[in-house]
């Protein structure tokens, strides 16, 4: 049987300076839409396009 990985995505609802910071973008979204719904579906349909088999969310 050949053997699978299995990816997994980990994502903290909260607005920590190592994550408010981490990117300095200007299309990036995490400090201002990490309150709004819409932005973690769309980070959990990205996972679920790159085929990983699971999204924990804190």
């Amino acid at each position: 049987m050949k053997k699978q990985m299995h990816l997994t995505g980990f994502m903290i609802y909260c607005p920590a300076p190592h994550m408010i910071m981490s990117w300095v973008y200007p299309r990036e979204k995490i400090r201002h839409q990490w309150t709004e719904v819409e932005y973690w579906v769309e980070i959990a349909q990205t996972l679920e396009r790159g085929k990983f088999d699971l999204f924990f969310f804190a």
